[in-house]
């Protein structure tokens, strides 16, 4: 059985449907404030607790991937999605891209792009990096810098990329899926 037909069930990873106007889904694996590092199981379909923080650090942002999209760490790509909202674990969410963070963990590409909710009326006017405080884009970086630390893991953090660069990212990324999702 392929890992798109699971008798009737919806696999997140698969999901055909991409908003008309140029936003993107997300699957949402982690709520913003969360300790708790929740991850899709693309065999199972479903989500599971995949660890807890071993440090106090909580989720700047809602965390989760976007559909049919594949990285070089064997993963879809990630994005992070501003919203007022702590947003459940499993909420599909239409997100605009505004940039991204370029990030490397244990040595492979795994870049961290960052949205926000498209109807989120209190955030509307968040249409590029420009428009985000500087300061949260300083915790962005400074958790993903640190947030393993006590694992022992081999993270490091570049810089933030302008919108122009994520959407070239996210492209690339849907074609590495397509590539490696060829029946």
């Amino acid at each position: 059985m392929s890992r798109e037909d699971r008798g009737g069930e919806v696999n997140l990873l698969h999901l055909k449907t991409q908003p008309e106007h140029g936003d993107v889904l997300a699957v949402i694996e982690v709520p913003k404030g969360a300790k708790a590092k929740y991850e899709y199981d693309f065999e199972l379909g479903i989500i599971k607790l995949a660890r807890v923080s071993f440090t106090s650090f909580a989720s700047p942002a809602n965390y989760g991937f976007i559909p049919r999209t594949w990285c070089e760490d064997s993963s879809p790509l990630d994005i992070l999605v501003l919203c007022q909202e702590a947003l459940y674990p499993g909420i599909v969410v239409e997100a605009r891209i505004l940039g991204m963070l370029d990030v490397r963990a244990q040595h492979k590409r795994d870049p961290k792009l960052l949205g926000v909710v498209a109807r989120d009326p209190q955030l509307k006017h968040l249409v590029d990096l420009e428009d985000v405080p500087e300061h949260f884009l300083s915790e962005v970086a400074h958790f993903f810098s640190h947030y393993r630390e006590l694992e022992g893991r081999d993270i490091v953090v570049g810089s933030w990329q302008p919108r122009e660069r994520a959407l070239a990212e996210l492209e690339m990324a849907k074609a590495r899926y397509e590539e490696n999702n060829k029946k």
